[in-house]
């Protein structure tokens, strides 16, 4: 297993980039991975429902994450997803597209699933009082 952290210029937590809050009322919400723009997801995920390793006893032919909920912008894509384990933290991570290549420039841990599109727009969009951390596992890509 290979881990590789964000570089440091990714922010963190409750402090939404303004170029992400800005597109939050403009994502376009997103069902199934097939549908993402290529590159915007940096690792396999499973389609939301689908099976993935959501614990420890892994399953090679399964991705290590799921998808809850997504969204893009021409430029931008924000992911809500589940990572497998024993914690089975939820994480949003947005990526964005710069010069045909898309990097992470925001992550954060929620404390729940968020229950829908539109909450994950008013958590971009900061409308929302849910809080977010930047605890653990969020910021990797394995």
């Amino acid at each position: 297993m290979i881990a590789i952290v964000f570089a440091s210029v990714v922010a963190s937590g409750a402090s939404i980039p303004k170029n992400v809050q800005k597109d939050g009322p403009h994502l376009v919400r997103v069902e199934h991975v097939k549908d993402f723009p290529p590159g915007a997801v940096p690792w396999p995920i499973a389609d939301p429902g689908a099976r993935f390793n959501n614990s420890d006893a892994r399953d090679p032919e399964l991705p290590n994450r799921g998808l809850i909920l997504a969204g893009c912008s021409a430029d931008l894509c924000v992911l809500h997803f589940q990572i497998g384990g024993i914690f089975s933290p939820y994480c949003l991570l947005a990526m964005q597209r710069t010069q045909q290549k898309w990097e992470p420039v925001w992550y954060a841990r929620t404390p729940r699933p968020l229950a829908s599109f539109e909450e994950l727009q008013a958590v971009v969009e900061r409308a929302s009082p849910l809080e977010l951390t930047e605890e653990s596992w969020c910021n990797e890509v394995l």
